[in-house]
């Protein structure tokens, strides 16, 4: 079940400060880029996987709650890999007990994948670490400017609902609400 927030009307905002807001952006990409590429989100606590397979179980463990199991094409996109990345992870994981593989019988192309226990033992594990760090995070950063910058995601999350229903954004996964793209039938 989708839980849908009513927002404000929806207005394209313009910038007072066209210079002004180049930078902010130019900062803001920096940043982002400089947490992507040197990593400085530490995923895996867990010495039985690397940070990689970590992300993968992550992921899966949180879409587990909604779907059955989930087809590795979408599970590709929501960890940012590429399908072929994404089949040498899981052949790592399917091997170490983490998740197992199924196949539709009409169409053995589609693979699906879900947690096993194990795995689920290990998510939960993941989960715990992770929020001991995000913990330790807001602690370091300061409660304050950590409730300043959920208001400011929140806005952001408003601009692009915004644009997407006016069709001038897109949601990458908007497919997970359709059966095709990941339910598996029972």
């Amino acid at each position: 079940m989708r839980v849908v927030r009513k927002r404000k009307a929806f207005a394209m905002p313009t910038s007072s400060n066209t210079e002004s807001a180049r930078e902010s952006y130019r900062q803001l990409v920096g940043l982002v880029d400089r947490i992507k590429r040197e990593r400085l989100f530490p995923v895996s606590s867990v010495p039985e996987l690397t940070d990689s397979e970590a992300r993968v179980v992550l992921a899966i463990s949180r879409v587990e709650a909604s779907l059955e199991s989930l087809r590795s094409g979408v599970l590709a996109q929501l960890v940012q890999v590429t399908p072929s990345a994404l089949s040498q992870i899981v052949k790592s994981l399917v091997k170490k007990g983490v998740v197992e593989r199924k196949h539709r019988s009409e169409d053995y192309r589609v693979v699906y994948v879900s947690l096993t226990e194990r795995g689920r033992e290990l998510s939960r594990r993941l989960s715990d670490a992770y929020e001991q760090d995000m913990i330790a995070l807001i602690d370091y950063i300061g409660l304050d400017e950590v409730e300043h910058l959920v208001r400011a995601l929140r806005k952001v999350i408003d601009y692009y609902e915004g644009l997407a229903a006016q069709g001038k954004a897109y949601r990458v996964l908007d497919g997970l609400d359709d059966a095709d793209s990941g339910r598996q039938e029972a």
